[in-house]
């Protein structure tokens, strides 16, 4: 589907937005003439995500009515947008006009998000696909919402690209093929990237890594994105670094039940900040960044790590593994310290399907976020407040950072306990920060979902991938 701004004046089914006071949010002669037999034929209330269409006499224009509900926002009009889209596409509609008068910039950015994220669907496997029918929506506003609209357009996409990543099977999206996305995307949308193969990675002493794929056939990679959007501050550079493990397993602490056929998903916060990176340079955002996901399999063979290993880490510090099941971390601190060492990045912030616990708390509908820099923190907030994303801040507990310190090791890679796990993860990733202000985004739950929610189908869902752009956009 085409998503655009212009004019919808000849276009025979328009789209209005009206709220629960009973009035449209900005209306042309046409729709408010036809508001009053929404309501008195449809029962149309305004309620959010409502819709009502009343047809001329000939049955060859409409009116429609879609409801924003009793709040106004950018959220609301996402989730508009989307129930708009998916009425069309359930009407066998090829084209629609909305229109976006008398919304703000955000909640117009946000009518495009929702609409081209609700349109979605992964049919790459499928020898029929039941293809969704609207091609071309056009907003029609004042001048003014252009660019938030084209914005909306890009940031949706991008979102779509990202779970195109993640939903793609982990027998096609082996480290090295996510590599070869990646390159393609650099080219399609304007950042540099760079692939470490397997001797580079041994060469910097990514031991980390390089112990968590080595019951894998197939070669770990580092990928690496740079998009250095303003040229007159090149020391100030924010890494975004994404848990790339393209399938887990679990290692020999192997997983068990039904999980097994979801764990493609374990790379999704790499397919995260991939599609941030793909925003940004396309938005050409004044701002440097660096992306690097440290991609691998977690699998088992007769060469795989084992519960009890010593292994080393890029960072130096030795870590006896308590689990190979708490493989993420081994390969994060290896990609932040490869992005603090040779991206010179003065802040980080990392996404990861991380632990269990994290999904637990917020189930699919938001993620728990650990730091040390209330700065950073601040920012986050406000950029997933932007996004329609919840961030919940969760403290980093001092006490329970003896819990990872080792006996014959500098560290271990997870506790022996049932509880405070997200904790300790979050601290165990903290020591390879080298003093970086830092968050850390445990996305277990909302980065795959098991149901459809607004705007968003089953599977990859490319949450935080809108975060992370306006995080990048309002960077202070």
């Amino acid at each position: 589907m085409k998503v655009m701004f212009g004019a919808i004046r000849d276009l025979p089914v328009k789209a209005y937005f009206a709220g629960q006071d009973g009035k449209l949010t900005a209306g042309d002669n046409w729709g408010e003439e036809r508001l009053p037999l929404a309501v008195r034929r449809e029962g149309f209330t305004g309620a959010l995500g409502e819709v009502s269409c009343v047809w001329s006499g000939t049955e060859d224009t409409a009116s429609v009515f879609v409801g924003l509900g009793a709040e106004r926002g950018a959220e609301p009009a996402r989730r508009a947008a989307a129930k708009l889209v998916e009425w069309a596409d359930g009407r066998g509609l090829k084209e629609l006009g909305l229109w976006v008068h008398g919304l703000s910039r955000e909640e117009a950015g946000g009518a495009a998000e929702g609409a081209v994220m609700a349109h979605y669907q992964y049919t790459q496997y499928l020898t029929r696909p039941a293809e969704k029918s609207l091609e071309r929506l056009v907003l029609d506003g004042t001048e003014e919402l252009a660019g938030p609209v084209e914005e909306g357009v890009v940031l949706g996409e991008c979102v779509n690209i990202a779970r195109d990543l993640v939903n793609e099977p982990a027998n096609v999206q082996s480290p090295l093929r996510l590599a070869q996305e990646v390159e393609e995307l650099g080219r399609r949308f304007g950042f540099e990237t760079q692939v470490l193969g397997e001797e580079e990675i041994r060469e910097l002493g990514m031991e980390a890594l390089l112990q968590v794929s080595k019951g894998s056939p197939n070669s770990p990679a580092v990928i690496v994105t740079r998009y250095l959007g303003d040229p007159e501050r090149p020391g100030g550079r924010m890494g975004l670094i994404g848990k790339g493990v393209t399938y887990d397993s679990g290692g020999l602490n192997l997983k068990s039940g039904q999980r097994f056929i979801t764990m493609k998903h374990d790379m999704a916060g790499g397919a995260t900040v991939i599609g941030a990176m793909c925003a940004a340079a396309a938005r050409k955002l004044k701002v440097n960044a660096v992306a690097v996901v440290a991609a691998c399999e977690n699998l088992i063979s007769g060469q795989a790590y084992r519960p009890g290993d010593i292994i080393g880490s890029m960072g130096g510090k030795t870590i006896q593994v308590n689990s190979t099941d708490a493989e993420g971390r081994l390969t994060l601190i290896d990609a932040m310290t490869y992005a603090i060492r040779h991206e010179k990045v003065d802040r980080l912030v990392d996404i990861a399907t991380l632990t269990g616990a994290a999904r637990r708390i917020l189930g699919e509908y938001g993620a728990p976020v650990l730091g040390n820099d209330s700065g950073l923190w601040d920012q986050l907030s406000a950029a997933g407040e932007r996004a329609g994303e919840l961030v919940c801040r969760v403290p980093l507990v001092e006490d329970a950072r003896a819990k990872i310190r080792g006996d014959v090791s500098d560290l271990v890679n997870t506790t022996l306990e049932q509880t405070g796990g997200m904790v300790t993860a979050a601290l165990f990733l903290e020591e390879f920060t080298e003093g970086r202000p830092w968050a850390h985004i445990d996305a277990a739950g909302p980065l795959w979902l098991d149901h459809q929610r607004p705007y968003t189908p089953k599977g990859g869902s490319g949450w935080g991938v809108r975060t992370l752009y306006y995080l990048l956009k309002n960077l202070k």
